[in-house]
């Protein structure tokens, strides 16, 4: 009696078969992530301009939560009377707070959630403005160096970075 058996083949992924850019994404990842580890390890460190975020936050969070898409001012602040702070300051921080705290349910985890994508969206805008701007340098130093006047903006560009 024979009978027909289905073989599942087990692949093995390994980084050198990863294209470059997949392979430089994960790293600028992971980099990205490391700078937040003494945040992990050691906490967040507590200082008077964290305070006046969390300031901010806290009633961003309250506005939010009842519905007020923009708030604009914080009711809290000056013995009750309030302050039109976050019309001055830019709220992008806030959402992201707020959006950390709603998806981990407590502000620590939720700061150090949003520590984690700003850190990691710094470190992929940083790699994508460095493939888009390929001034044929081959480190750093190069580019200011008097030796290697070709070093630079391609001539293209030039007319735009300098006004």
């Amino acid at each position: 009696m024979s009978s027909l058996a289905t073989h599942i083949q087990t692949t093995k992924v390994s980084a050198s078969e990863f294209s470059s850019t997949r392979k430089s994404l994960f790293w600028v990842v992971l980099v990205s992530f490391a700078f937040i580890v003494p945040a992990l390890i050691y906490g967040v460190p507590a200082n008077k301009d964290l305070l006046n975020h969390f300031r901010f936050a806290l009633p961003f969070y309250d506005s939010l939560s009842s519905s007020h898409l923009y708030p604009g001012w914080l009711a809290e602040s000056n013995s009750g009377y309030g302050d039109p702070s976050f019309r001055f300051y830019p709220p992008a921080l806030y959402y992201l707070l707020s959006m950390g705290k709603t998806l981990t349910g407590n502000w620590y985890a939720g700061t150090l959630l949003t520590l984690g994508v700003l850190s990691t969206l710094g470190g992929l805008g940083m790699y994508f403005w460095r493939r888009w701007v390929d001034w044929g340098c081959t480190s750093g130093r190069d580019q200011f160096s008097p030796s290697r006047p070709q070093c630079g903006p391609p001539s293209s560009m030039r007319s735009r970075l300098i006004t």
